[in-house]
């Protein structure tokens, strides 16, 4: 009788491998998928791809791209041996089965590709869900990454305030499209959108992490009329910028950043100093947030995402005095006295977005977003809308601050007008 139902357990579960494999599907615990990222093993599994493709035009396989991802699925069942190899992007990836990757590559270069001797990233999402949507994809490069070799925003006093540069090859030799030289200013994350951090990211961009320097924003037009104060409320000041450093990591969905700055005796600090009296800076941001991806189309409209994050930080309170020297106050600007010269603010954040279907095109037609964060004696919300039309774009970001503070006006808007290659 057990031998009987361990035969019989083994036939449904053959069954339900086979269905699986036919909707596209896999189960994660029964497979190990990872991502080729070394580039001299990469290039050399492309020009056997490029080769097979190009001799076997019957076998209706799209050519392989430079900038294509090579995914590799092994059988846990069946250790030492590939499964299925996948290659594409933005969610359209062509499938190479067991019996035809014999056939593609040879069978020293699946040796080498099966003992993952190299630099690889694990990721089983390739497996987990039906399909890898084209706006799954934006959301998970909405703050971290980048589809397009170019992604230039123009709206703020720097001119720019996102520029990423993912440099493909030196001197028309390749090199591996998974670093970015990247620009960005303000953290929205953080509720400070565009200028009103007052500092700007300069750093390497990667789909796993992010490290530079903090500067200043340097003023390269006088009055930014992509930043637009609707209320001033009881601030005539904003965030100045300091120098000093950021780093970012993205685990799957959850995402933490860290943050921090000092005014030091820097000249070109002090030149971009708004207010001597009331100089106040972001000088330590800690931040972590969680995505939750809806899969399902919402009322067929577009898709859905929710974040849910925690954010901690202090804005230092500082003046320069007559004789160019940085000194701790212990005021704000409508006479209220500070007990430090340093104010500390935590809480939540909650943030929602929408987009509409992604077709041919790698952004939305419409991106709409709102968000909450909520930090007791400074509280803010934030909601924008960004419209694509192919490569270009316009975004516009409104942010009122339910507390007032020395560095906050009550009501701003925002403006960038995009441009992706």
């Amino acid at each position: 009788m057990m031998k009987k139902y361990i035969i019989l357990c083994y036939f449904i579960s053959m069954i339900a491998a086979v269905n699986a494999k036919d909707n596209g599907t896999l189960n994660p615990q029964l497979y190990n998928v990872w991502i080729i990222e070394e580039l001299a093993l990469k290039i050399m599994a492309q020009k056997e791809i490029e080769y097979y493709v190009t001799a076997n035009p019957e076998d209706s396989m799209r050519q392989i791209s430079y900038n294509d991802k090579i995914i590799v699925i092994e059988s846990k069942k069946n250790p030492g041996n590939i499964f299925e190899l996948r290659y594409g992007s933005s969610g359209k990836y062509q499938s190479i089965d067991e019996k035809q990757v014999k056939w593609v590559l040879p069978k020293k270069l699946r040796s080498v590709i099966i003992e993952k001797d190299y630099y690889y990233v694990s990721d089983d999402s390739f497996i987990r869900d039906l399909q890898n949507s084209l706006e799954r994809e934006y959301f998970y490069n909405q703050f971290h990454w980048t589809s397009t070799d170019l992604h230039l925003s123009l709206g703020s006093k720097f001119i720019a305030d996102r520029f990423i540069y993912r440099l493909t090859s030196v001197g028309g030799v390749p090199i591996s499209p998974s670093n970015a030289f990247s620009i960005k200013v303000g953290d929205e994350l953080l509720g400070y959108p565009g200028d009103s951090k007052g500092m700007m990211d300069i750093g390497l961009l990667s789909p796993y992490y992010e490290l530079g320097i903090q500067t200043p924003i340097f003023e390269l037009v006088g009055d930014n009329l992509s930043h637009i104060i609707l209320d001033e409320g009881n601030s005539n000041s904003y965030l100045q910028g300091g120098f000093g450093g950021y780093g970012k990591v993205l685990l799957n969905q959850l995402q933490v950043q860290l943050a921090f700055a000092d005014m030091g005796e820097n000249k070109l600090v002090k030149d971009n100093i708004i207010d001597s009296t009331f100089v106040d800076f972001l000088s330590l941001s800690v931040f972590a947030g969680y995505d939750f991806n809806f899969q399902r189309p919402f009322l067929r409209l577009g898709y859905l995402k929710g974040m849910f994050g925690f954010g901690y930080y202090e804005i230092s309170h500082k003046s320069l005095t007559s004789d160019d020297q940085f000194i701790d106050r212990f005021q704000t600007n409508n006479g209220k006295i500070l007990e430090e010269s340093t104010s500390t603010f935590i809480g939540a954040m909650v943030r929602s977005d929408f987009v509409t279907p992604i077709k041919q095109n790698k952004l939305p037609l419409l991106h709409l977003y709102a968000q909450a964060n909520a930090y007791e004696g400074n509280s803010s919300w934030q909601t924008g809308a960004g419209i694509n039309i192919k490569s270009f774009g316009i975004d516009v970001t409104y942010k009122h601050s339910v507390d007032d503070v020395d560095w906050a006006p009550r009501d701003e808007l925002f403006l960038s007008i995009n441009y992706s290659y």
